[in-house]
């Protein structure tokens, strides 16, 4: 069954994407535009059953259309006493298809965990929509592979502006 949603909504963003081309996304998406992303994460561990809330600030530089590294950081202690300044930051490589004024894209990442230590992976599927030619609303949910107990979902949203 989770077989068949899973091809249901690949074939249901591929429909998405082929139908949207009559519609132009230049308007709202560029190559070569630098894309600044914040808002509030949640993630929640398998292993220790604990959910975090916290900061998460970032950046992309679309060097095309459709794909670009990205940089980000989040900081979850922050009303502790002597927290740190980050608590992870992580570098990414992003892909999107845009459609108008949605754009579902793809993540992938490395990073490191500055609490425990440790190093992460993170893949993730997400959308932004395009409010004007500048700024817009971003949803990410994720998957952390990490060396510690801190494995598990992750989401995150944001508001956007790009240059």
């Amino acid at each position: 069954m989770n077989r068949l949603l899973f091809i249901l909504i690949i074939i249901l963003l591929v429909l998405i994407c082929y139908a949207g081309r009559a519609q132009s996304c230049t308007n709202y998406y560029h190559a070569s535009e630098i894309e600044l992303q914040g808002g509030a994460f949640i993630t929640y561990a398998n292993a220790l059953h604990q959910r975090t809330t916290g900061l998460e600030v970032g950046g992309v530089w679309w060097s095309s259309l459709h794909y670009g590294p990205g940089l980000h950081a989040t900081v979850d202690d922050i009303v502790k006493p002597n927290a740190l300044l980050l608590d992870t930051t992580q570098v990414d490589y992003n892909l999107r298809w845009p459609v108008w004024k949605f754009a579902p894209g793809v993540q992938l990442g490395i990073g490191q965990d500055f609490d425990n230590g440790s190093h992460y992976t993170q893949t993730a599927a997400n959308c932004e929509y395009r409010i004007s030619r500048n700024w817009g609303t971003f949803v990410q949910l994720g998957y952390k592979f990490s060396q510690s107990d801190d494995t598990g979902f992750n989401g995150f949203g944001a508001v956007t502006f790009s240059f």
